[in-house]
């Protein structure tokens, strides 16, 4: 990969960590929807605090002591994830299953499968400036626009929050009283439309 994407193999013990870091990445988000589906927002906080600061104090260690470059952060990420990985498997232990039943796994796969080329579409859109950024100019560009861009997307924390926070009230509520979730859902919606009404930049129509 190393090769074939920036057509040197200096870089192989950086797509190494990355790939590591997946299995660890995935059980973590699976980890945290099932703690919020349980509302243990405390264990939840603590699990994911832990683990950004232990990533970024073994990142830096890595990055002062050692000649690792771009692969100590992502070295960072392996042994934060790691380190809390027992604990998030104990908190939800009593959700795993020992048989898994075919037709909820079915029925699982026929709904989400569509969301990997979505997914896939969506990784290419977002990143394809950077790439032609880097191309045109240079990777010192693609840095600087990455921190003004990020430094930009504080709104994103917020949608981001709603959007951890929101759905398991949803299911509950759903779960509880389906005719009282459908006239949540048309207000929560309603909600989402004034605020993208009132975000928009009217004075662009003229």
């Amino acid at each position: 990969m190393s090769y074939l994407l920036l057509d040197t193999y200096e870089y192989n013990l950086v797509f190494l960590f990355a790939l590591l870091t997946l299995p660890l990445k995935i059980f973590a988000l699976i980890s945290n929807q099932a703690l919020r589906n349980q509302f243990k927002i405390q264990v939840f906080v603590k699990y994911n605090f832990f683990t950004a600061v232990a990533t970024v104090f073994i990142a830096i260690v890595f990055l002062n002591f050692t000649n690792l470059g771009v692969a100590s952060i992502l070295l960072g990420s392996i042994i934060g994830d790691f380190l809390v990985l027992p604990l998030r498997f104990l908190a939800i232990k009593e959700l795993f299953i020992r048989k898994i039943n075919l037709n909820i796994l079915k029925n699982i796969l026929v709904y989400g499968i569509h969301f990997l080329p979505a997914s896939v579409a969506y990784w290419i859109f977002s990143s394809a400036d950077r790439v032609m950024l880097e191309y045109m100019s240079g990777l010192e560009s693609v840095g600087i626009y990455t921190v003004a861009l990020s430094l930009s997307s504080v709104m994103n924390l917020i949608a981001s929050a709603v959007s951890q926070a929101w759905p398991p009230h949803a299911m509950k509520i759903y779960e509880e009283d389906k005719e009282k979730a459908r006239f949540l859902y048309m207000q929560f919606l309603k909600i989402i439309i004034f605020n993208i009404l009132c975000s928009y930049d009217w004075t662009r129509i003229n």
